[in-house]
Protein backbone atom coordinates (compact mmCIF):
# COMPACT_ATOMS: atom_id res chain seq x y z
CA UNK A 1 0.00 0.00 0.00
CA UNK A 2 1.26 3.51 -0.77
CA UNK A 3 -0.11 6.59 0.99
CA UNK A 4 0.29 10.49 -0.29
CA UNK A 5 -0.84 12.93 1.71
CA UNK A 6 -0.57 16.70 1.99
CA UNK A 7 -2.44 18.45 4.81
CA UNK A 8 -2.54 21.34 7.10
CA UNK A 9 0.46 19.63 8.90
CA UNK A 10 2.34 19.46 6.56
CA UNK A 11 1.82 22.07 3.45
CA UNK A 12 0.24 25.54 3.56
CA UNK A 13 -2.49 26.88 1.95
CA UNK A 14 -1.37 27.71 -1.52
CA UNK A 15 0.05 24.26 -1.96
CA UNK A 16 -3.10 22.56 -0.26
CA UNK A 17 -5.19 24.41 -3.05
CA UNK A 18 -3.58 22.52 -5.36
CA UNK A 19 -4.94 19.21 -4.59
CA UNK A 20 -8.22 20.52 -4.03
CA UNK A 21 -10.33 18.20 -6.34
CA UNK A 22 -13.89 18.70 -7.25
CA UNK A 23 -15.99 15.02 -6.79
CA UNK A 24 -16.05 14.32 -10.42
CA UNK A 25 -11.96 14.87 -10.82
CA UNK A 26 -11.38 12.66 -8.05
CA UNK A 27 -13.36 9.73 -9.52
CA UNK A 28 -11.81 11.06 -12.80
CA UNK A 29 -7.90 10.22 -10.94
CA UNK A 30 -9.59 6.51 -9.56
CA UNK A 31 -11.12 5.73 -12.65
CA UNK A 32 -7.41 6.23 -14.02
CA UNK A 33 -5.37 4.82 -11.57
CA UNK A 34 -8.04 1.58 -11.34
CA UNK A 35 -7.41 1.17 -15.61
CA UNK A 36 -4.02 1.01 -14.58
CA UNK A 37 -4.52 -2.10 -12.08
CA UNK A 38 -4.07 0.72 -9.25
CA UNK A 39 -7.02 0.33 -6.56
CA UNK A 40 -7.28 3.78 -4.83
CA UNK A 41 -9.12 5.46 -2.14
CA UNK A 42 -9.15 9.45 -2.58
CA UNK A 43 -9.46 11.77 0.54
CA UNK A 44 -10.09 15.01 -0.18
CA UNK A 45 -11.07 17.88 2.39
CA UNK A 46 -10.72 21.58 3.19
CA UNK A 47 -7.78 20.73 4.88
CA UNK A 48 -6.35 17.73 3.73
CA UNK A 49 -5.85 15.35 0.66
CA UNK A 50 -4.95 12.05 0.73
CA UNK A 51 -4.56 8.84 -2.12
CA UNK A 52 -4.30 5.35 -0.95
CA UNK A 53 -3.36 3.08 -3.59
CA UNK A 54 -3.19 -0.74 -3.56
CA UNK A 55 -1.65 -2.82 -6.73
CA UNK A 56 -0.68 -6.72 -6.88
CA UNK A 57 1.71 -5.36 -9.10
CA UNK A 58 5.36 -3.75 -7.70
CA UNK A 59 4.67 -0.12 -7.57
CA UNK A 60 7.57 2.20 -7.50
CA UNK A 61 7.50 5.90 -7.26
CA UNK A 62 8.21 8.69 -9.12
CA UNK A 63 7.83 12.02 -9.64
CA UNK A 64 4.46 13.73 -10.64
Amino acid sequence: MQIISVSHETAPLSVRERFALTREKQLKLMRSLYGSGIRSVVICTCNRFEVCTSSDSDLRPSVM
